[in-house]
């Protein structure tokens, strides 16, 4: 079973029996492929994944970014339009888009 340290300010997110992080301060965690077996850091992992398994985890990260698109989307036109912002549109584009879908 995999497990993953955390600082106590982080929130996972689990997806059946995978932990997955938000994408801050991940450069202090430890990763390990199973209880008692050395541990990698961030840099040891992403050189693993990079040589053994480029693209094993395409899924998951579609999968956590899909629920948050799904969470943001179900509070409402608020939340859309301040998770647009932050993802750098500006309010015309924004406006733009919606009278693209109005016809």
């Amino acid at each position: 079973m995999a497990c993953i340290t955390q600082s106590s300010k982080e929130k996972p997110v689990s997806k059946t029996s995978r932990i997955v992080y938000p994408l801050e301060d991940q450069n202090d965690r430890t990763i390990c492929a199973k209880e008692g077996r050395t541990s990698m850091r961030r840099e040891d992992l992403i050189a693993f994944i990079s040589q053994n398994a480029e693209g094993s985890l395409d899924e998951v990260v579609h999968d956590v970014y899909s629920r948050q698109a799904s969470g943001i989307n179900n509070q409402g036109p608020a939340s859309q339009i301040d998770f647009l912002i932050e993802a750098g549109f500006s309010l015309e584009e924004i406006e733009s888009l919606v009278r693209e879908t109005l016809g």
